[in-house]
């Protein structure tokens, strides 16, 4: 019997009932009066449960206790879930086939199953800047820099008997002159991936920002100095006094040599500069006993010499070393600060729904006093 018969059956009998309770009651019977007050609240019921089904009804939705199964939801009710086994049976036939979570994934973009998004961008490694952080920055107000570098300066000064002529000091200057150099780079994303990835859009503007201070702290050392380039302390010889280890020295011998050349020249060492591959065969130097001479393995990596600082750069080259005073040897001049820019106008970038981002910067490297700044070999013949 479906719902509605039985809800018209239940009806018509309540009204049966209620025309007898209710002649019953005319006659001025006392138990039919009780009654008669039972059936009205058994009316109301009735007309409640009526409206509740109506709306169940409108909804599509079926009474709990009839709700069907899916033909999946059939199968997984079916299935013993303590068991191992895969198949079931729809209908007395066996499934041949498992499905595979690993068959329905999303990893080639495609399949039921989506992927698990990390939060994270796996970014490349970032080089330490540490050569830029040393030096002294001084803000730029033109597109070139003419400077005084001290090229050769004798001092004489002695004492002299009353009446005696004091003796000279020489110095010698030079006058220079360098050109700002323009670092930068661009790269060109779709205005859907900008709305779509903002914080990959973002990771791109740090990038892009780091990868011009990474150029210029390798140009810092390894810059030609020829136009439109920076002025590097190893790739302009002017800008360093070369050094030569005597015969038999090795890398700790020169090293301390380096840095009393520049105590020698009355400045302050405070760094040295040498390849990474370099500073790791120093750390596994081992004496005659076997053990490590500049680096304990259970209390990790110090990289130090003689008390200095050493910075790793790639653009020394292997079996070289620099020993500087960066802080008064050099100045770094900024037109402007670093920035990150973004626009449609360049090329067909409106037509094609294109961003360009770019990122420069405007700096060069003066080196007023070379005797301050020592390059060269560590390993003698």
């Amino acid at each position: 019997m479906t719902t509605p018969t039985i809800e018209q059956t239940v009806a018509s009998t309540l009204e049966n009932i209620k025309s007898q309770v209710s002649a019953a009651a005319d006659k001025g019977s006392k138990e039919a009066l009780e009654l008669k007050g039972t059936v009205a609240n058994l009316d109301g019921q009735l007309k409640t449960m009526q409206t509740e089904m109506n709306e169940l009804q409108q909804k599509g939705q079926r009474a709990p206790t009839e709700q069907a199964l899916s033909l999946g939801g059939t199968a997984v009710a079916g299935m013993d879930l303590t068991q191992k086994s895969t198949a079931f049976t729809i209908e007395g036939k066996a499934a041949v086939s498992p499905i595979l979570a690993t068959t329905h994934n999303s990893s080639g973009g495609t399949g039921a199953v989506a992927g698990q998004r990390s939060d994270k961008v796996a970014a490349i490694a970032n080089e330490a800047l540490t050569i830029i952080d040393l030096i002294t920055v001084i803000p730029s107000t033109s597109s070139s820099i003419e400077y005084v570098q001290e090229v050769g300066t004798v001092m004489n000064a002695a004492a002299v008997a009353e009446g005696s002529a004091l003796p000279e000091t020489k110095f010698d200057f030079k006058l220079k002159a360098l050109h700002i150099a323009t670092v930068g780079h661009f790269t060109r994303v779709s205005k859907q991936f900008r709305n779509d990835a903002p914080a990959l859009v973002a990771l791109i503007d740090t990038r892009m920002l780091f990868g011009v201070r990474q150029k210029l702290n390798s140009d810092l050392i390894s810059g030609d100095g020829e136009m439109p380039n920076i002025s590097g302390f190893v790739g302009v010889v002017a800008n360093h006094t070369a050094y030569s280890p005597a015969a038999g020295d090795e890398v700790f011998e020169s090293l301390r040599k380096m840095i009393a050349a520049v105590e020698d020249a009355e400045y302050f060492p405070n760094a040295i500069i040498m390849n990474s591959a370099d500073v790791a065969a120093m750390d596994l130097l081992k004496d005659t006993a076997g053990n490590f001479i500049a680096a304990d393995p259970r209390t990790g990596l110090n990289a130090r010499a003689w008390g200095l600082p050493i910075i790793k750069s790639k653009a020394i080259p292997a079996g070289k070393a620099m020993v500087a005073d960066l802080t008064n040897a050099c100045t770094l001049w900024d037109r402007g600060e670093t920035t990150v820019e973004v626009s449609e106008s360049d090329g067909d970038n409106f037509t094609k729904n294109l961003i360009t981002i770019k990122s420069d910067g405007r700096f060069q490297l003066t080196v007023e006093l070379p005797k301050a700044v020592i390059y060269g070999s560590f390993k003698g013949a």
